[in-house]
């Protein structure tokens, strides 16, 4: 059986575009976990009166690439958490279009080589909320809704 080819998080970046040309991103700090993005497709329904077998028919029509979610331990006095200009509070606050990089080039292969991938996506900040508890490390849960298509990158 030939071994896992998989790579371990640990090293990836969320990364918050500029909007400048070109376009420079900064790692959102304190980053502990990120899930997404993920593709959906809506589904259709095709059947007709001449539909045989007594089945439905379906084909797929809109994609969306959903939601990209992380949690960060938070401090409001980094720039990349701030409701300063470039913050996640100040892009939800001002409903800015941003685009984002979620960077697995800072991971490693099984074999131990760099993974020089990442994936492109433009989004809004949607969701943002604390939680602070007696024992451990004030987070920061944040979502990113996601429009149009995210993109497999080639980082090298």
């Amino acid at each position: 059986m030939p071994a896992n080819s998989g790579f371990i998080g640990l090293g990836a970046a969320l990364k918050i575009g500029d909007g400048a040309s070109p376009e420079v991103f900064t790692a959102i700090a304190n980053v502990k976990s990120i899930s997404g993005p993920g593709r959906t497709a809506e589904i259709v329904d095709t059947t007709h009166l001449g539909s045989s077998g007594g089945y439905r028919e379906k084909r797929p029509h809109l994609k969306d690439s959903g939601t990209v979610s992380a949690e960060v331990s938070f401090d409001p006095t980094h720039a990349t958490h701030a409701n300063t200009s470039g913050g996640l509070i100040y892009i939800f606050e001002n409903k800015l279009l941003k685009n984002f990089l979620l960077d697995w080039s800072g991971c490693v292969d099984a074999s131990g080589a760099a993974m020089d991938w990442g994936e492109a996506f433009s989004g809004y900040v949607t969701n943002l909320s604390q939680e602070t508890p007696m024992d451990d490390l004030v987070t920061l849960s944040l979502e990113i809704t996601l429009t149009g298509a995210s993109v497999l990158t080639d980082l090298s």
